[in-house]
This record gives C-alpha cells, sequence and structure tokens, in this order.
C-alpha cells in the first residue's frame, strides 16, 4: 500500500492499525470490501486510491460523480473522525494529476464531473513555476490560462460526459469558457454574478411603478411627436426674432452699475433654480436607471453565452443584478436546479417543467395570479418574503410532490394556510415567521425528518410526546434575541424518540429532563441547568458541545464511551472535573475547554499511555495553542493561550 510516512509513522499507532487494516481488507471478497468502503465517507475515497488494490473497488463511484480538486489536508495526516466530519461533500475528491493516471490505466467515462476553474488554475501555475500550491488561492479564468489547462488535460475532459463549473462568473468575458470547454465535455452547471446587488426595498418599490413606466413611456412619446410638430411651426417665427434678441442684448450692457448688481444677483437665484431643478431631474434618471437594473431586459446580456447551453444545464445559478426575464429561463430543457436573485411571480410559470429545485432570494408580486403553474416536479422551493404576498403562498399550495421548503420573513398564521402535502414533505425550515402561532399542523408530516425553527418562541405543542414526528432526526432552534417566556426542558419535554440531532441557539431552562434515547448529536448554546450539573447522557451520543451555561462541577461525570469531539466553551462558573472516564474514551479525537482554569485531572492525557498521546488528538486545548487549530481548519479562531 503506497501511502506517504511521516518520520511518526513509526511510533503513531493508528498509522499502523490502519495501514494492517486496509491490507488484510484487500484479501477479503468483493462483497466485504464493497460493504466497508460503503461506510466511508465519499468525499475521503480518493485518498485510498493510493492503495493499488482498492483502485478498482472505488471506480464505480468515480465513474458515479467525481469532484476534481485537491483535498483539505495533508496525505501525511493522521487519519481519525475529527478530519472526516467537516466537508459536506457526497463524491470522491480526486487530483486531476490522478485521475488523468486512472483514466489512462482503465479507460472509464464519468458520468458527472465537478471542478473550481479557478482553484486548478491556481494548481498549474504553481506546478509549472515549481511553487507550492495553495488551494485557497484563486485565479480569475482568463482565456489563455483556460487553454493552457485545457492541453493539459484533454484527455480527461473527453472522457466526461458532463461538466459542472463551480466558479461564478462575474463578466461576460470570463464567460468565454464555456465555448472552450464545449468543444470537449457537455457543461452541466453554470453561475453569473453580473452586477451590483438591489435592496429588497427597492425591489418591492419598483414593483408598483413599472406600469406606472409603461404609461409614462407612451406618453411621452405622443409628447415627443406634438414638440415635433411645434418646433417645426416656430421655425420661422425665431429666425424672425433673431434681430430684436440682438438690439436687447447691446441694450443690456449699457445697464448701470447698481443694476447690474441687481440683475447678476437675480441670474444667480435663476441658475440656483436651474440646478435644483438639473438635479432633480439627475435623480429622476438615477431612479430611472436603477428600475433599469432591476427589471431591465438583461436576456440579451447572457443569451448569446448561454444559447449554446440550454439542451444541457441541469443546474443554474444567477446573482447580483442580473435579472433575467421567464422568457428566456423557459428555453433551459434539461434544467433541474436554478438559484435566483429575483423573480416576478408573474414569471414563475415561465420556469422550466423540468425543475425540481427553486431558490428565490426575492419572489416579487407585481400582478394577481389568476392561473398558477408551478414546475410539477418540483420537490425543494427556497424563498424569501419580504411582504403579505398572498400569491407566493398561492405558489407553494400547489407545489404537490414538495419535499423540501424553506420559508423566510413569511407572515402566514398557521402552516394549514400553505396546504403542504403532509405525506410528502422531509424537511421544513421556517425563519423569522413573524406571525406563526398555530404549529401543530406539522404533528401531520409524518414524514418530516429535519425541522429548523428561527427567530420565534419555542412550539411547546409540537414536544409533549415522544411518538410525534416518528421520523424526525433534527431540530435546530434559534430563539429570538428576548424570549417573552423563558422555555424549560423538563419532564414533560418528549422529543421524538428517533431524534438523533438536537441544536439549540438560546436561552433555555433545564430541569430534570431526559434527552432523546437514540441521541448522537447535542448542542446547547446558553443553557441554564437548574442543578448546576450535567444530566445523563445517552449511550449513543458521539458529538457533545455546551457553551456559556451555569455548570458548576464535572467530577466523577461518565461520559458515553463512543464520545468523538467535546467541547465545553465559556462556561464560567465551572470549577472542577475530577475523576472522570475521559482518559477511558478510545474514540475521542478533539477535546476543547477553551479559557479555562478549572482544576482537571492531571494525568489525564499522560504520554505513557498510548492511547492518551498527543499525536492522537486531532486538537486538544490542555496541551495545544488556539492557533493549531486555525491552521488546520482553515477558518478564522481567536489565537488564545490556553489557560491549564
Amino acid at each position: 500500500m503506497k501511502r506517504r510516512r511521516s518520520p511518526s509513522d513509526e511510533d503513531n499507532p493508528l498509522y499502523s492499525h490502519f495501514d494492517k487494516a486496509f491490507l488484510n481488507l484487500t484479501k477479503q471478497p468483493a462483497e466485504i470490501i464493497a460493504l466497508v468502503l460503503s461506510y466511508i465517507p465519499k468525499y475521503f475515497l480518493g485518498k485510498f486510491l493510493e492503495c493499488e488494490a482498492l483502485v478498482p473497488h472505488i471506480l464505480p463511484y468515480i465513474t458515479t460523480h467525481v469532484r476534481i480538486g485537491a483535498m483539505a489536508h495533508k496525505d501525511a495526516d493522521p487519519l481519525n473522525w475529527f478530519r472526516l466530519k467537516f466537508l459536506e461533500i457526497n463524491e470522491p475528491v480526486v487530483l486531476m494529476e490522478k485521475l488523468r493516471d486512472i483514466v489512462s490505466k482503465y479507460g472509464i467515462r464519468m458520468k458527472e464531473a465537478s471542478i473550481s476553474l479557478g482553484s486548478e488554475l491556481a494548481a498549474l501555475g504553481c506546478h509549472l513555476a515549481d511553487e507550492k500550491y495553495n488551494m485557497y488561492h484563486y485565479y480569475v479564468p482568463c482565456k489563455v490560462a483556460i487553454e493552457r489547462w485545457k492541453t493539459c488535460y484533454v484527455d480527461v475532459l473527453s472522457h466526461i460526459d458532463l461538466l459542472h463549473i463551480m466558479d461564478e462568473f462575474i463578466d461576460q468575458k470570463s464567460m468565454h469558457v464555456f465555448e472552450v470547454l464545449q468543444r470537449h465535455t457537455t457543461i452541466g452547471s453554470a453561475a453569473l454574478d453580473f452586477g451590483r446587488d438591489q435592496d429588497v426595498t427597492e425591489l418591492n418599490g419598483a414593483r408598483e411603478e413599472i406600469n406606472e413606466e409603461e404609461e409614462d413611456r407612451e406618453i411621452e412619446q405622443g409628447d415627443w411627436e406634438i414638440e415635433d410638430e411645434d418646433e417645426r411651426e416656430s421655425d420661422s417665427d425665431d429666425d424672425e426674432n433673431e434681430e430684436e434678441d440682438d438690439d436687447i442684448e447691446d441694450e443690456g450692457g449699457e445697464i448701470e452699475g447698481g443694476d447690474q448688481e441687481i440683475n447678476l444677483e437675480e441670474r444667480d437665484i435663476a441658475d440656483g433654480d436651474e440646478r435644483d431643478s438639473s438635479s432633480d431631474d439627475d435623480d429622476d434618471d438615477i431612479n430611472e436607471e436603477d428600475h433599469h437594473v432591476i427589471f431591465p431586459n438583461d436576456d440579451a446580456i447572457v443569451e448569446k453565452e448561454l444559447a449554446t447551453l440550454y439542451t444541457s444545464l441541469v443546474r443554474f445559478e444567477c446573482k447580483g443584478g442580473l435579472y433575467l426575464t421567464g422568457q428566456l429561463l423557459s428555453q433551459f430543457e434539461v434544467l433541474k436546479i436554478i438559484s435566483l436573485k429575483s423573480l416576478l411571480v408573474s414569471d414563475f410559470k415561465f420556469l422550466p417543467k423540468t425543475l425540481e429545485s427553486v431558490k428565490i432570494q426575492y419572489l416579487i408580486e407585481n400582478e394577481d395570479l389568476v392561473e398558477v403553474i408551478v414546475p410539477k416536479n418540483l420537490k425543494n422551493f427556497d424563498v424569501s418574503i419580504k411582504l403579505d404576498q398572498t400569491c407566493s403562498y398561492k405558489l407553494v399550495s400547489h407545489m404537490k410532490n414538495l419535499e423540501v421548503l424553506r420559508l423566510e420573513d413569511s407572515t402566514i398564521e398557521s402552516i394549514e394556510e400553505l396546504d403542504l402535502p403532509a405525506s410528502k414533505i422531509t424537511s421544513l425550515d421556517l425563519d423569522y415567521p413573524s406571525s406563526l402561532e398555530d404549529y401543530s399542523p406539522i404533528l401531520t408530516f409524518t414524514n418530516l425528518k429535519t425541522l429548523r425553527i428561527a427567530e420565534v418562541p419555542f412550539p411547546t405543542e409540537l414536544f409533549h410526546d415522544e411518538n410525534n414526528l416518528p421520523n424526525l432526526r433534527s431540530f435546530i432552534f434559534n430563539g429570538p434575541e428576548v424570549f417573552p417566556e423563558k422555555p424549560v426542558f423538563g419532564r414533560d419535554t418528549k422529543f421524538p424518540r428517533n431524534l438523533t440531532e438536537l441544536i439549540w441557539f438560546g436561552d433555555v431552562t433545564i430541569d430534570r429532563w431526559k434527552p432523546p434515547h437514540y441521541l448522537q448529536k447535542l448542542v446547547l448554546i446558553c443553557p441554564e441547568f437548574k442543578q448546576q450539573r450535567l444530566f445523563h447522557l445517552p449511550k449513543t451520543l458521539t458529538f457533545l458541545r455546551i457553551y456559556a451555561s451555569n455548570l458548576k462541577t464535572l467530577d466523577n461525570y461518565q461520559f458515553p464511551t463512543g464520545l468523538k469531539p467535546l467541547e465545553l466553551h465559556d462556561n464560567d462558573d465551572l470549577e472542577s472535573m475530577k475523576n472522570t472516564n475521559l482518559k477511558k474514551l478510545k474514540e475521542l479525537v478533539y477535546v476543547d475547554f477553551c479559557d479555562y482554569g478549572i482544576s482537571l485531572e492531571p494525568y489525564l492525557f499522560a504520554k505513557k499511555n498510548p492511547t492518551d498521546t498527543n499525536h492522537r488528538y486531532q486538537f486538544n486545548s490542555f496541551t495545544m495553542d488556539r492557533s493549531v487549530l486555525h491552521r488546520m481548519t482553515k477558518f478564522s479562531v481567536k489565537d488564545k493561550r490556553i489557560k491549564v
């Protein structure tokens, strides 16, 4: 098994155990190998391509969908759970160089491939310059760079049936990429980010003025015709009056000094009036320009570039100030996923019938819907509604195959108003439903798996019986800044028995509460424990995070044996944590007790015990500076010295 090995490999039992396990795996029957690989996150399968014996078993994943690019870790890093938990990528990630070797050796074809051209150009540029490649340094695609990159990897591109480009193109010049790549493969995804973002108030204000502007243009056109006739009639009169005007100007030059000062003041006042009127005209021009940006005929901007993609794009995203009409969008023949900054309700009927997922940041009502038409197979709908828009809710009520719904800033008072297909809804996200009072209809969604509610009081009526919502696996609650009444988790609070993830942001009092029996992930932000002690956690728990609580002691506490990460932050009242079973947790790979001076077990991570040695942990706040975490995870973390 070919793998890069670090100098510490001989002292690292995890490396030897890993190597032995997978060397032994290659000797097993094909069905056993396939079963083991099915438990490994797809994102990480590219790692095992270094083992030639496993390559044939990984090829089925690659031929289905592969992501081309560098993995966010070094090959010499230890393999552990922490590195696998963050990235939600559902396909193997393979370096372009490695993929070229596989295509050359096995002659495979890939049905789908995703790629970030900016990152790939950066990688190729660093490779040719013999520099270290930083996958987070992004290059804007240019024609010369794309041609050079294509020349290097044309043999791989020709073996891809559908290529998904993850980059966002910011102008027409960058869209030549489509033309270059289409010579060798079919483009399946594209994202545009043209123009400046518009404020929602402009959008809502503009929708009321569209018809008025149309009428004004017609009136102005008629006025211009009348003015042209008047000008032609007055030309002769102007010629006759020219001599008189000259005489008046000569007389004006003989005005005395005092009178001249008065005339100058009057002229200044007049000029000021002209400037004011001109500034008003400018404001009108600006407003007209803003409205043009909001509702222009922007189809022509992208129609030329997208014309060749109508028959292939399955995913399309449009951001910024660019507005595309329904007539243009209707030309996509196989589109399944679309994301738009804004869309008129009247244009919704033009959306491609093949769509399965629609995301609209601002859905704008410009007319009453007489006939409601929605894509028949629409399963995912994500929309932000800024006003009381009855037409928008009418659209939702006609989505009979809807499975995933996210509403932001809705004004509905009851879920029943949406007339959702109760047996089909699997995910519901309600972000700031300010007027919603009746949550009980959610109990009829028997197949609901994910529920997220934000910026409203806790809906207690949903959680009185553990037999309710039998298929709910994840509940995420983000409370308002100020609760009308602080929620309490007590004996009467019973989440669904099969719940595996509970994430709570906001104040809550916990008093003699029992968590769900099969809970695997628990996050509590700002909880208040009435007894200042942690309740008994289920044996199935693998992830625990508690921030800003009033916990006072964890002495003699027995954590679940399968715990992998443990995070206890900003629990200022926590004084002691002795005689726990942490040193016995063989799967614990990440511990973070940030900014504490509590009395900890001195032998907790003694190096004399191989299972508790320092290199076993991706991050250990007892012994590591937080800058280590910053370097490993690539996101901003304050560099603080851990107080032990």
